[in-house]
C-alpha cells in the first residue's frame, strides 16, 4: 500500500521528484502496473466528461433543432390563417358588391329575371323588391317611413331561400331594417 500511496502522490505533484526517482519508481513492473492501471482510470473520466460535455452541447442541438421547426410551423399556420381571412374578405366583398345600395339618380330598370328560381334586382326600389316577395311568400308589408320605399337596390333573389334567409340579406344594407312579425313585415 506504501508503494501506490507513493505513486499517487508522484502523479498529483511531479515537480517535487527528480527525473531519477520517478524512473525509479517506474522502474517496478508491479508499480508500472498500477501507473498504467491509473492512466487508463484518467483517460475513462477524460472521456466520460467528454461524453457529457458532447452530450450536453447534442441536447441544445437538439433543442435548436426543435425550436425553428416550431417557429416555422408557427409562421406556416399563421399565413395559411392570413390568407384565408383574406380569402373570405375578398368573398365577403364580392357578395356585398353583389347586393349593395344603388344611387336613386340611377335610372330604374324592371326586374328581370334570370333563371326560374334566381331574380335579380338591378337599381330598383325597395317597395317594388318587397311587394314581389310578399307576392310570393303571402305576407303583407308597411313602411314606417315613407323615404324607405324609395331605397333603390341591386339585390338578388333566389326563391329557394327562406323568407328569413332574404330578410337578413336585405338587412346586411346599411339604410334597410325588416322586422317580420307573423304574416307582417315592418320596414323601419
Amino acid at each position: 500500500m506504501d508503494k501506490i500511496e507513493e505513486l499517487l502522490k508522484m502523479t498529483e505533484r511531479p515537480q517535487d521528484y527528480t527525473d531519477e526517482e520517478l524512473e525509479r519508481v517506474l522502474a517496478d513492473d508491479e508499480m508500472w502496473g498500477y501507473y498504467e492501471l491509473m492512466l487508463c482510470a484518467e483517460q475513462g473520466f477524460a472521456c466520460r466528461r467528454e461524453q457529457r460535455r458532447n452530450r450536453g452541447l447534442m441536447i441544445r442541438r437538439i433543442a435548436a433543432v426543435v425550436l425553428v421547426v416550431l417557429t416555422l410551423s408557427g409562421l406556416t399556420f399563421a399565413t395559411m390563417l392570413h390568407f384565408r381571412d383574406k380569402e373570405s374578405r375578398e368573398q365577403t366583398a364580392q357578395q356585398a358588391a353583389v347586393t349593395s345600395v344603388v344611387p336613386v339618380s340611377q335610372r330604374q330598370q324592371p326586374v328581370e329575371p334570370a333563371a326560374d328560381s334566381l331574380q335579380l334586382f338591378k337599381n330598383v326600389e325597395l317597395e317594388k323588391i318587397l311587394s314581389e316577395l310578399s307576392a310570393y311568400y303571402h305576407v303583407t308589408v308597411s313602411f314606417q317611413q315613407e323615404q324607405s320605399k324609395h331605397l333603390r337596390l341591386y339585390t338578388k333573389w333566389n326563391r329557394a331561400e327562406s323568407l328569413a334567409q332574404v330578410i337578413d340579406r336585405l338587412n346586411g344594407f346599411e339604410k334597410v331594417n325588416i322586422v317580420q312579425r307573423g304574416e307582417q313585415l315592418t320596414v323601419e
